[in-house]
């Protein structure tokens, strides 16, 4: 591993969500953007920290994003902006969050099916594949497949074509 002192390391992430809530077709969205990582710990356990700025692409332009994974057993995603996210999920485990929009504040449920990561200094994947409800109801099912490479180039974000 870098020295602490090389941290964050810059990277490219290609992120890719699809989100099922009970339609059809499932939504997909893909896009490429640059962020920061570096390396993070909860409870004894090592683990990895990404974080980059959303745009229009995600819905949220001029919000951060931050990510964290640690052993595979943990993710925890971070917005804030004008749409602020605290999202906690544990491996097999139904969480509660809190979802605050301009329109009012929402508790919901999340039930992590799966969190896989193999980050490391020189980048890796992030798989979370997780459910969301609100009061018992299902809302929808969610899966983020992130590619996280360390930078060649400082270039913005950039949607996939």
């Amino acid at each position: 591993m870098k020295e602490s002192n090389d941290f964050p390391i810059k990277v490219d992430i290609n992120l890719k969500s699809v989100q099922n809530n009970g339609g059809l077709l499932p939504e997909v969205m893909e896009f490429f953007t640059n962020g920061e990582m570096s390396p993070t710990e909860r409870m004894g356990k090592k683990g990895w920290k990404l974080s980059y700025k959303d745009s229009g692409l995600t819905g949220f332009p001029g919000s951060m994003s931050e990510l964290i994974c640690i052993n595979g057993n943990y993710a925890r995603m971070v917005r804030t902006g004008d749409v602020t996210q605290n999202i906690t999920m544990e491996r097999d485990k139904r969480t509660n969050c809190d979802y605050n929009t301009e329109y009012g504040n929402l508790s919901l449920g999340v039930f992590a099916h799966t969190i896989q990561d193999n980050l490391s200094d020189k980048g890796g994947d992030i798989y979370l594949h997780y459910t969301i409800d609100s009061n018992g109801s299902f809302i929808g099912e969610n899966q983020i497949y992130l590619k996280v490479t360390p930078s060649k180039n400082g270039t913005n974000t950039k949607k996939k074509q």
